[in-house]
């Protein structure tokens, strides 16, 4: 009797000594999870404390998946799955297997693994059993962690009891991840709405000596690359492109006597035109960061490096970063566009013209930069074109630096032959690339969500070159044409919104989607441009 009693002392004991060190383990969760970690991170960080409670009997395989916004679990982090188990798990419907049922009771669901077996269509070899955790905000389930236990090992009640309070502690880990996701999609959407706001300004001041108005995505293009040679941070190089289209937007206050003048202006005109950056300094007057940007390039982009510009002779280093950048990005591509009152210079003139006032105009280094940027700044040229693209054009641009880490590689086999159509269409490869590498590499929802943005506002760039080429030049096909485009663009808004809702499950499928439409509707539809070269 008494052996029996001690046993059952030394179990309890045995129990509550599991509790306290599974407890500990949930501690140390919590303390980690406060820092900036991925949801893969994350997930390596909580085998890790379960791999040392040795009496738990854990493997170190499981998974993440979280509800997206079509009801489907969506693998967002795995550790320890072979590629076959990887790829059926990538999505799964609520009415199917283990994950579905925890994830539609929201209740922890403990299942044995009876040998080879069939899950998410696939036969699965394995023993033992695995828990099933549900991921709860609230009254909602958000997701799911499957963890598997070793062959033979039946887990006990105290072991039952760890998974129900790791259930819970999860669940507010990833809620607040999905959290602090979300308000980086809002607060990117609020800065985006700005951008648009100022890009329609721009181009508005620009419509009245610009036939099309891309003057100003040429030049805030060039800015951002240069920008980015000089080892520019990145929220400034975003916040430049978006900010620099406003640069001229003081112009709306210059008479069309004297913006429009098609020759040299008298002195009284020269100094009325010297207005236009304090009229657009006081039209971008505010406290957020990116107006103060918009206002800084407005204001100081015809500043000259040696003191001799205008409006307050600022000189060096006294002028902004932003607006030295912007006026050698500014100065170029006004040099080689055509303006009513010129027709545009050569490249290779404006380059030289840019390289001899280094010292003079221009930040020596900053003309460093735009020399270094040149094949870039070539390419952003064509893509962002004032005239009707020429299928018979030929293009000469200096060769770019290979992508070393494309995942959909730009070859001859989807070239339509058609130069300018086809640098279009490499571009959008490497958009595409780079939203790929943001997803795989987890640098975070804003960062996707800015280069989705990107992708979306060029491909209407794209889209709308095109079908101006097809009208122009008599393309057949162009009505069935026009609504492939239609339907693509609404595809993307598709994915834009149930990005916002949901983006930690918003990955993969989008860059699976466009790899594959783009391949598809280059090889099968755009080959047919060809008819137009003749």
């Amino acid at each position: 009797m008494k052996s029996g009693v001690s046993e059952g002392r030394s179990d309890m004991s045995d129990n509550c000594a599991r509790m306290r060190e599974g407890w500990s383990a949930m501690t140390e969760l919590m303390g980690l999870s406060m820092g900036p970690m991925d949801l893969q991170r994350q997930l390596e960080t909580i085998f890790d404390q379960l791999i040392g409670l040795s009496w738990l009997g854990i493997e170190r395989r499981g998974a993440i998946l979280l509800m997206n916004a079509h009801d489907e679990l969506v693998q967002v982090a795995q550790v320890g799955f072979g590629e076959d188990r990887a790829a059926h798990c990538e999505r799964v419907a609520l009415d199917r297997c283990g994950c579905g049922l925890a994830a539609r009771s929201r209740s922890l669901v403990c299942r044995p693994c009876e040998g080879d077996r069939e899950i998410h269509g696939a036969r699965i070899a394995g023993d033992g059993s695995h828990f099933i955790l549900p991921l709860i905000d609230g009254e909602r389930a958000i997701g799911v962690l499957p963890i598997f236990l070793k062959a033979g090992h039946m887990p006990t009640e105290t072991e039952t009891m760890l998974m129900q309070d790791l259930a819970r502690v999860l669940s507010g880990i990833v809620s607040r991840r999905l959290m602090e996701e979300v308000a980086q999609v809002h607060e990117l959407e609020l800065a985006e709405k700005q951008a648009d706001v100022i890009r329609k300004l721009g181009a508005a001041s620009e419509y009245r000596d610009s036939e099309t108005g891309m003057h100003v995505m040429r030049m805030s293009h060039y800015a951002g690359v240069i920008a980015k040679v000089l080892g520019r941070p990145a929220e400034e190089r975003e916040r430049m492109i978006m900010a620099a289209p406003m640069h001229d937007v003081g112009k709306i206050g210059i008479a069309d006597a004297i913006l429009l003048k098609p020759g040299k202006l008298s002195g009284e005109e020269f100094a009325a035109m010297q207005a236009h950056p304090r009229i657009g300094a006081d039209l971008l007057d505010g406290e957020d960061l990116l107006m103060r940007t918009a206002r800084d390039i407005a204001l100081s982009h015809h500043e000259r490096w040696d003191g001799g510009g205008y409006p307050e002779g600022l000189k060096g280093d006294g002028i902004p970063m932003t607006g030295r950048i912007c006026a050698v990005a500014d100065v170029f591509d006004a040099l080689t566009s055509k303006r009513p009152y010129k027709e545009p210079w050569p490249v290779d003139k404006a380059v030289d013209y840019v390289r001899q006032e280094a010292g003079k105009a221009f930040d020596p280094a900053v003309v460093d930069g735009f020399l270094q940027a040149m094949p870039e700044i070539l390419r952003i040229r064509e893509l962002y074109r004032d005239n009707i693209i020429d299928p018979q054009g030929v293009l000469k641009l200096p060769p770019l630096q290979p992508r070393h880490d494309a995942w959909v590689a730009w070859d001859d086999s989807v070239r339509v032959g058609i130069d300018v159509i086809d640098e279009h269409h490499r571009y959008l490869f490497d958009l595409t690339n780079d939203l790929h590498g943001a997803i795989n590499e987890r640098r975070g929802a804003r960062e996707v969500g800015r280069v989705l943005r990107a992708l979306e506002q060029y491909t209407i760039v794209h889209f709308r070159e095109e079908e101006r080429m097809m009208e122009h030049f008599g393309f057949s096909d162009m009505s069935r044409h026009m609504r492939l485009h239609y339907a693509f663009n609404d595809r993307i808004r598709d994915f834009w919104s149930e990005f916002k809702r949901s983006p930690l499950t918003m990955g993969f499928e989008m860059v699976y989607y466009l790899r594959d439409w783009l391949v598809v509707h280059i090889r099968k539809e755009d080959t047919k441009l060809n008819e137009l070269v003749g």
